[in-house]
This record gives C-alpha cells, sequence and structure tokens, in this order.
C-alpha cells in the first residue's frame, strides 16, 4: 500500500519540487536585476544648459579730422516699429521670446523713438531678455536656456537694436567715414552624459544701407558630457567711403540665440524596466501553477 501511495504521489512531489526551484530561480533573476538597475546612481540626471550674452556702446561716426563735412542726423522709422521718424531721434528696438517642448511661447517686442526699449519674457526651462538705450546708443541680448534632470526642449532668441539715417553735409564728393564700438558678453554650454545638444551664439552687426560695416558673429555647440565657455571683448573698427549729400539708413544689431535639449533620466529607466520584469515573473508562474492543477487533476 505505501508503495502504491509512493507512486501515485511521486509525480505530484517531483512537479512541487520543480516548481518551487523554478519559482526560487525567477525571484533570485528579478532580485538580481532590480539590485543592478538600482545601482545606478541616484545623482545621473539629464542635464543641459546654453546662455548667451552681448552688450554694444560707444558707437562712434566720425569724419576725418580737418575734414569741412558734418553728419546730419534723419531719424528713422523701421518697418513694423512705432517710431515716428522724427529727426534727429534714434529709433529703439528690444525683442525677446523663449519658448519650450511644452508649447509655451512668449514672443515680446517694444520699440520707442528717442528712448529707451526694453522687452523680457520666461518660460518653463528658458528667459530671455533685450534693452536699447538711445542715450548712451548702447544695448544688451541674453538668453538662457536650462533644463536640470527631465525631458525637455528649450529655444531663446532676443535683439537690442538701434536705428537712424543720415547724411554728410558741406562738401562734394565722397568722404572716408570711421565707424567703431565696442562689446562684450559670453556664450557658454554644457550637457551631462545624457543631454543630447546644447548651442549658443552671440551676434553684432552694424548694417549701412543694408550691408555690413562692422560685424561678429560666436556660434558653439557641443553634445553629451561635454562643456565650452567662451567670453569674448574688443572694439571694431572699419572705414567705408560715402558720398555727400545722400541719405544713409543705419540699423544696428545685437543678437542672442541659445538652444538646449535632452534625453530621459535613468530613474524612469529603472522602474519602467523592474516593473516589466515584475510582472514576467508573474505571468511565468502564473502559468506554471495552472500546469501543476492539471497535472493533480489527473492523478
Amino acid at each position: 500500500m505505501s508503495g502504491n501511495n509512493e507512486s501515485s504521489h511521486g509525480p505530484f512531489r517531483c512537479a512541487s519540487w520543480s516548481q518551487r526551484r523554478e519559482g526560487l530561480s525567477i525571484a533570485s533573476t528579478l532580485l538580481l536585476c532590480a539590485g543592478l538597475l538600482l545601482g545606478i546612481p541616484d545623482g545621473a540626471y539629464a542635464d543641459s544648459i546654453a546662455s548667451s550674452t552681448i552688450s554694444f556702446s560707444n558707437i562712434q561716426i566720425t569724419l576725418p579730422t580737418g575734414n569741412p563735412g558734418s553728419i546730419v542726423w534723419q531719424g528713422a522709422a523701421p518697418p513694423g516699429t512705432s517710431c515716428t521718424g522724427v529727426a534727429p531721434a534714434w529709433c529703439s528696438q528690444a525683442y525677446a521670446e523663449p519658448q519650450n517642448g511644452l508649447g509655451e511661447d512668449i514672443p515680446v517686442f517694444t520699440s520707442n523713438t528717442g528712448a529707451a526699449s526694453t522687452a523680457s519674457a520666461t518660460v518653463t526651462f528658458a528667459n530671455a531678455s533685450g534693452t536699447a538705450d538711445v542715450s548712451s546708443l548702447s544695448g544688451t541680448a541674453s538668453g538662457n536656456a536650462s533644463i536640470l534632470g527631465t525631458t525637455a526642449q528649450a529655444i531663446t532668441s532676443s535683439t537690442s537694436s538701434l536705428s537712424n539715417s543720415f547724411e554728410i553735409t558741406g562738401g562734394t564728393g565722397s568722404v572716408d567715414v570711421a565707424f567703431s564700438t565696442d562689446f562684450n558678453g559670453q556664450v557658454q554650454v554644457a550637457n551631462d552624459q545624457n543631454g543630447v545638444q546644447a548651442t549658443a551664439e552671440a551676434i553684432f552687426n552694424l548694417n549701412l544701407d543694408g550691408s555690413p560695416v562692422l560685424s561678429f558673429d560666436s556660434p558653439i555647440s557641443v553634445g553629451s558630457s561635454a562643456s565650452l565657455v567662451s567670453p569674448f571683448g574688443q572694439t571694431l573698427t572699419n572705414t567705408v567711403p560715402l558720398n555727400f549729400d545722400t541719405s544713409y539708413p543705419l540699423f544696428i544689431q545685437a543678437d542672442a540665440e541659445t538652444s538646449a535639449y535632452n534625453v530621459p533620466e535613468y530613474p524612469s529607466v529603472v522602474l519602467l524596466t523592474i516593473g516589466l520584469l515584475a510582472m514576467a515573473a508573474y505571468a511565468y508562474a502564473a502559468e506554471r501553477r495552472s500546469a501543476l492543477r492539471s497535472a493533480q487533476g489527473k492523478l
């Protein structure tokens, strides 16, 4: 009898022990994977930053020493501005626009005749500002995109502009006119190992009748696990022959541009992977329990 009992219950015992071993194997594998994944440092964030600032000042437009001519300012009213063009007033313009991948986009534009203009705006992960001062003939544009520990994209654009027009009187033919300005600023970008791309650019232009007379451009860009800082500052000069009794439109602008883009941080990936492992282990164990019950019913 005892032999028959052992014979009849032997398959059950074997199946039960096999099931236990498989269950222990699954649990051990799950714990090992979870331990390895959770071993990733908590500080592994996806960080990306970009900033740009540029300022100009001390605009000088002069005739050669001893030349009898003089510069007469005529005012300016660029299209799309509220400037009246009343001589001899300068027109100031300021623009700022930060935006992000969340759909936030705030463009701000201001302009004035004979007075300063200021524009600034902020969205999640980004801010931008621009100022232009006619009294000192100076301006500043700046932007910052900063994404820390999350998946996002941010872009900024900002400008500071001055415009006027002039003619040279008191002579005939042409005369060499000297242009100069001081400017300074900095562009900076940085990504950790999960950052995709960060870019920054600072631009300055002094255009006469649509043609560049003074110009500067400092673009930088980095990928993952990289950073770069580039300060700048100098005086730009140039001499251009101009005709007497001819009107020349003048446009001066500083431009700051930035962008930053990230990928997901590790903790989200860790939690998702552990969840998938747990679901797979549970499904496998449920299937084995069902198979065991079917085997028991046949005994």
